[in-house]
């Protein structure tokens, strides 16, 4: 009996056209997958209970939120540190060579000193309007206030103050109340910032930490009255007794050595917090690491296998399309020969 061939009929064509479709499909989920390391289908993965995978990734998009606010806390603390820090250093042991030249009994030496200590009163003033984008640091709640005036405002307002006293203890009388009455010059004149401190460090995740430090901090203020003081001691008095001059020149060079160590204390106080924010920051990455083991657990795909189905789906697409070739080649006269 002679044996015939059945011609290819339009369902046998259409069924190989929907295979290729759907090898075509394998292709892009195992190619995303190869690429990503997690199953792309997460309904499947987690047997219809997507809401666990929505869960864990807004717990992780949670996480890196925090962990971003809790940077720019870090950020300001950082900046703040570094303008106490580079204010102590400025210093240089000004109070120690003050006291140096008035024991040499040459008022030629204490004349570069007072100079000294009016640069370093503008420089440090300087440190201290230190801002951070648009956020003034040392400002308090007025953040978008430079911290002080300008130091000439500060070096004249002095000058007129002793410029009433008849000796050195009048005269200092006059700057500590100058500095430090409630409501009194320095706060008004000098100091621009608000009366409040500063909003609390958000740490992340609802949580802050309150610095309560600005440009009034009796450390900043200490430091600034003293130099302040031996900048202008040697042309200010109403008297032209040099012992009065000196003794006043030597109170001041006291007063910035009690504010070079209060700023020392002032950095330990701002490195505890610092400590905080490092510890809360440790704290995000170990959780951010858990989410994601966590998440890779229930998600995960092996790479190395996607890789490997995805090389075996191109080898049967290109036999698909062979074959789909070749039918699309057949004609009535090719079975007929």
């Amino acid at each position: 009996m002679m044996k015939t061939a059945s011609f290819p009929d339009l369902l046998g064509y259409t069924r190989l056209g929907r295979t290729t479709a759907q090898i075509r499909d394998q292709i892009q989920t195992a190619s995303q997958e190869a690429v990503s390391g997690l199953q792309s289908d997460l309904t499947k993965a987690t047997n219809g209970d997507v809401g666990r995978a929505h869960l864990l990734q807004k717990a992780q998009s949670d996480i890196i939120q925090a962990q971003e606010v809790n940077s720019l806390s870090t950020a300001r603390l950082d900046s703040m540190t570094r303008s106490i820090t580079n204010s102590r250093e400025a210093l240089s042991n000004i109070d120690t060579r003050a006291v140096i030249a008035l024991n040499s009994n040459a008022s030629e030496g204490i004349a570069p000193i007072a100079d000294e200590a009016e640069d370093k009163l503008r420089l440090i003033m300087g440190q201290f309007n230190v801002s951070l984008g648009e956020r003034n640091l040392f400002s308090g709640d007025k953040t978008d206030t430079p911290t002080f005036a300008s130091a000439d405002v500060l070096l004249d307002d002095l000058r007129a103050i002793i410029g009433t006293a008849t000796n050195a203890d009048d005269a200092i009388s006059a700057v500590n109340d100058y500095f430090d009455t409630a409501g009194g010059d320095f706060e008004t004149r000098i100091y621009q910032g608000g009366d409040n401190f500063a909003p609390a460090l958000p740490l992340g995740n609802g949580q802050t930490i309150q610095l309560g430090i600005t440009g009034q901090h009796e450390a900043i203020k200490e430091t600034l009255k003293g130099l302040a003081i031996m900048a202008v001691s040697q042309d200010s008095l109403a008297t032209t007794d040099t012992d009065e001059t000196n003794k006043l020149f030597q109170m001041g060079a006291q007063i910035t050595g009690n504010g070079g160590s209060a700023l020392i204390s002032l950095e330990s106080e701002i490195g505890v917090t610092s400590e905080t924010l490092k510890s809360v920051s440790e704290k995000y990455e170990s959780e951010k690491n858990a989410l994601s083991i966590a998440f890779q657990n229930l998600f995960g795909r092996d790479q190395y296998e996607a890789a490997a189905e995805l090389q075996q789906l191109q080898v049967q697409l290109e036999a698909s399309y062979t074959i789909t070739a070749r039918l699309s080649s057949l004609s009535l006269t090719n079975f007929l020969r």
